[in-house]
């Protein structure tokens, strides 16, 4: 993923967390989470150094520490088909 991408992604994911606070997304929400998807760490037990190494908006984990995006890149308008839910594990 290029700059671009990243902040396309990261943008379109903040909106989208402003819109779930305001109840007007469905299923966008099920993606959400307070827990890296790499490392199992909570956002809220995560050291400052740790905090460094993901991308966090509203204490939920956008990017895990190794660059994997939690959230659906095509959800954001982004290409890429190769993205695996990390819910299905």
């Amino acid at each position: 993923m290029n700059a671009y991408e990243e902040g396309k992604y990261l943008e379109g994911c903040m909106d989208a967390i402003d819109l779930v606070d305001e109840d007007r997304t469905q299923g966008f929400r099920d993606h959400l989470t307070t827990q890296c998807t790499e490392c199992d760490t909570e956002v809220a037990t995560m050291s400052p150094r740790g905090a460094t190494l993901h991308r966090i908006y509203r204490g939920y984990v956008l990017v895990g520490c190794e660059g994997y995006l939690t959230i659906d890149p095509r959800t954001m308008g982004l290409d890429m088909p190769n993205w695996q839910d990390w819910r299905e594990g």
